[in-house]
């Protein structure tokens, strides 16, 4: 079991993958995106799994990335997909769980179309609904929770660097 690794999670658009890349940077840690595993792995771009073999295939998919993470990773700052707490509830044999709590309010401001178009989720349900579905997922899985809305990327790193 690893826990010197930092798991982020949150709803899509919230800043996970920048803000694992400059935490990892900062830390002098490995940084992994779930979702650029998952298409490296499948070798097709996550648009393109979800219109081929559907949600569940996709769920699958970031299951076997937690196993293979679990028992592979050590020093690494992990951006998670969205989703990702519904494939894998329990977080924590990974390392710290950091939730990255933005409003969503924001994340609408940060969605535009051409975001909206590699996320299959963010058009095919409310995105309201799919926010509300997933918000006590995260704060049930994290061992930190940052509130990311007003936020520069460097006050968010100081408060999880603090927190950890």
């Amino acid at each position: 079991m690893n826990l010197n690794n930092i798991i982020l999670i949150g709803f899509m658009g919230c800043g996970k993958t920048s803000i694992a890349r400059a935490l990892s940077k900062r830390l002098g840690y490995y940084f992994i995106d779930t979702d650029v595993l998952i298409e490296n792995y499948e070798g097709k771009e996550i648009v393109k799994i979800f219109a081929k073999h559907g949600e569940g295939y996709f769920r699958d998919l970031e299951r076997l990335t937690f196993t293979w993470m679990k028992g592979s990773l050590l020093n690494s700052v992990v951006a998670t997909g969205g989703g990702f707490v519904k494939s894998v509830s329990e977080l924590s044999p990974l390392g710290k769980v950091v939730f990255i709590d933005l409003s969503l309010e924001e994340v609408k401001k940060r969605l535009d179309i051409k975001e909206t178009d590699k996320r299959p989720l963010a058009k095919s349900e409310d995105l309201k609904q799919l926010f509300q579905s997933r918000y006590r997922l995260y704060k049930d899985a994290a061992d930190i929770i940052i509130d990311a809305d007003e936020k520069g990327i460097e006050e968010i790193l100081d408060e999880i660097e603090a927190a950890l």
